[in-house]
């Protein structure tokens, strides 16, 4: 079974004009903001989920004035700082490798640069970070799902209240939900997934397909393109009857001709068709050389890309062989066969006793990786470029030959032997084979968009073809892992269940013992006894209950791809009674005190109640802000 790795932040600053505004020590564990109302409890939070990666954060106004948010994560033994200008659009994210401390003295050379969304020139923060996760990764330039994704299901936020499950995203759609659902519960699969992203494209390819043709059969008014296409071959064939008959005419005439004698017109006139031929063949030449430099630059970095894919490789393999390595527990010497001595210095190899320090070590092998794929990534964008541009040059060339070779066949004709009797005839003859020659370059294009036609009617078959199969693909796995989806739903639904047991308030049906409960991630709801409207604070208490329940699901099913981090805004909000308020805190006290370390859960309240008072991580009072913009 794959390992996934553990998620927790432990440092969050926010910065203006170069001065720290708010610096939050976060502990592991559970973690409480309490303060009055307005003292800017939820921008905290706003800030540690948009840090992170998350999106469509309405920041308040004190927080737009800030200039960006840091925030120190620890992925297993490494420790990395996230840095995010403060924006309300999709603002790239720097990585540093190391402490938040001595990340703000580092100079932004020591600082790696990351877009949101992966390119096909540059990995996004996401694959990045679900990297350091050991997540699958899902990169697809149209849908994919992300740090956002998953942040909407790890925080609960204030404004969201009537959303039980997803945070709003103004893209969200059934098919989204149900991946990102699938993701987290461990059953997603990737091949799944980009088959449902295929099959939505190739059907719109399709469609497309079929309206370019009925648009080209309505134009010409025929049913059949090989009709057509047969039509045009033989009115191109008779029109090349026609030239000939005219090059044999224009040939008799020159053999008839009994005067040597050539006019001055018809000297210059072929002293300019030869300096336009030189300069043709000039033109040419340039090119050629051109297009060779491409091909061989190409070569060269195919080959150094190449090189690069192995080194990938090499370090894929140590990052895997420290990891067997590290777990083995070593009883006797490999060399002597003596038995060893066990060290009581964690820090110390079990075997020969040397100092280690595995996470400096897998550190360094994650940023050799992210820094060849990035290398490799810069080199697909320069082929690419290069290719564009031998393409073009390609055009060029084609377009410089067809001009040489008239211009050879115009000189060929002029430099003939020419009777001056004969000059009015001739020159009806060459305006006639111009005539024709046009003519024939009109069938020539006609016979391209036919033949055309018929290339997007075998890539009608192809898609139809291929949507066949990607259907039949979608639905075998998706036979394969109903299954395990109905097991961790059922089991979502009974801790969800046994959490409502414990509410105190008045929604009867929630502490039913015979109640059913059923948390419908496609429709971004729960209901309970088939009905989702309830009161305000029965909707905001099932809310926090459920990414709860969804936190205990992940702490038991080491399967999940969910971290078990989680933001809860607003958790006295909505009318919820005392009673029903502290009972609230006690139960997520119970809930933290169920779970395995290392965990996280952040919450913030302007009412503490017995149960939470010792997870106080920072207390906001007589009139203190958050951000001290001061």
């Amino acid at each position: 079974m794959t390992t996934y790795n553990t998620f927790t932040a432990s440092n969050l600053l926010c910065i203006k004009s170069k001065q720290i505004v708010i610096d939050l020590q976060l502990n592991l564990g559970l973690n409480v903001i309490y303060g009055n109302n307005s003292v800017g409890k939820s921008t905290v939070l706003d800030l540690i989920s948009y840090a992170l990666g998350a999106e469509n954060i309405k920041f308040k106004p004190a927080a737009l004035v800030c200039d960006f948010v840091l925030i120190q994560v620890n992925i297993n033994e490494s420790t990395i700082t996230i840095r995010r200008e403060i924006n309300n659009s999709r603002a790239s994210i720097l990585i540093y490798f190391g402490a938040i401390s001595d990340s703000l003295k580092a100079p932004d050379s020591e600082w790696l640069k990351l877009p949101y969304n992966s390119t096909e020139e540059k990995s996004g923060f996401s694959k990045f970070f679900f990297d350091y996760l050991n997540y699958p990764s899902t990169v697809s330039t149209e849908t994919s799902i992300t740090t956002h994704q998953i942040l909407r299901l790890l925080y609960a936020e204030q404004k969201n209240n009537n959303l039980p499950i997803y945070r709003e995203d103004p893209w969200d759609n059934t098919e989204k939900r149900i991946a990102i659902r699938d993701y987290i519960l461990g059953i997603f699969s990737g091949e799944l997934y980009e088959l449902q992203l295929e099959r939505r494209k190739a059907d719109k390819e399709l469609s497309a397909t079929i309206n370019r043709i009925q648009s080209f059969f309505q134009i010409v008014g025929k049913t059949s393109d090989h009709l057509i296409e047969d039509l045009l071959l033989a009115e191109k064939q008779n029109l090349e009857y026609r030239k000939n008959v005219i090059l044999e005419k224009i040939h008799n005439l020159n053999t008839t001709i009994t005067s040597t004698n050539t006019s001055d017109s018809q000297v210059d006139e072929q002293t300019r068709l030869k300096n336009q031929l030189s300069g043709l063949n000039k033109g040419m030449l340039s090119i050629e050389d051109k297009l060779n430099e491409i091909a061989y630059e190409n070569t060269d970095l195919d080959q150094f890309k190449l090189e690069l894919k192995h080194r990938l490789i090499d370090i894929e393999n140590a990052i895997s062989s420290n990891q067997i390595i590290n777990d083995i527990d070593f009883e006797f010497c490999p060399c002597c066969h003596e038995k060893i001595l066990k060290s009581t210095d964690t820090n110390s190899c079990n075997l020969c006793k040397n100092p280690v320090n595995t996470s400096n070590n897998n550190l360094n092998l994650l940023q050799m990786k992210t820094e060849i794929i990035f290398q490799i990534q810069e080199i697909d964008k320069i082929i690419n470029d290069n290719n564009h541009h031998f393409s073009k040059l390609n055009e060029e060339y084609s377009s410089l030959k067809t001009n040489v070779n008239k211009k050879e066949q115009d000189l060929k004709l002029l430099t003939s032997r020419w009777h001056t009797d004969f000059e009015i005839e001739s020159i009806r003859a060459y305006k006639e084979l111009g005539e024709i020659e046009t003519e024939i370059t009109g069938i020539l294009q006609k016979l391209e968009i036919a033949q055309e036609v018929k290339k997007l009617q075998d890539h009608r078959d192809n898609l139809q073809a291929r949507l066949n199969y990607i259907n039949d693909q979608i639905k075998l796995l998706q036979d394969r892992s109903k299954n395990e989806l109905f097991r961790l739903l059922d089991k979502l639904n009974k801790i969800l269940k046994y959490l409502l047991s414990l509410d105190t308030g008045l929604q009867t049906e929630f502490m039913d013992p015979d109640s059913e409960i059923f948390v419908i991630f496609e429709d971004n709801e729960i209901t309970v006894n088939g009905t989702s409207h309830f009161s305000q604070s029965s909707s905001i208490l099932l809310k926090h209950l459920f990414h709860l329940a969804l936190l205990l699901l992940a702490n038991e099913e080491p399967s999940m791809r969910l971290p078990k981090f989680l933001i809860l805004d607003g958790i006295n909000d909505g009318g919820l009674e005392q009673k029903r308020a502290e009972n609230l805190q006690a139960i997520i006290v119970h809930v933290s005190r169920m779970l395995t370390s290392p965990f996280q859960i952040i919450c913030a309240t302007s009412e503490i109640y017995e149960p939470m008072q010792p997870f106080i991580t920072r207390k906001y009072t007589d009139g203190e802000k958050t951000l001290n913009l001061r």
